[in-house]
């Protein structure tokens, strides 16, 4: 079992040794690419300092108003 396997399945939140070790990042270089995912809606994270766990945002797509009422 390696270290992506953990993220996968059961949980899809990753800790950020995690991205690091998916992205082959030097431990300095992980906070730029985690803060470009939260500032562009694609990441979001919970949990507090050094508990926080980061996940992808699934994007639902959207239909009309009214739902399935408008196709009548």
């Amino acid at each position: 079992m390696g270290a992506l396997d953990v993220g996968v399945g059961w949980c899809s939140s990753w800790r950020a040794e995690l991205v690091n070790a998916a992205l082959n990042l030097d431990t300095r270089e992980v906070p730029r690419p985690i803060a470009e995912g939260l500032c562009s809606d694609v990441v979001k994270k919970r949990g507090q300092q050094c508990a926080t766990f980061y996940s992808a945002v699934t994007r639902k797509k959207r239909g009309s108003k009214y739902g399935s009422l408008a196709s009548r």
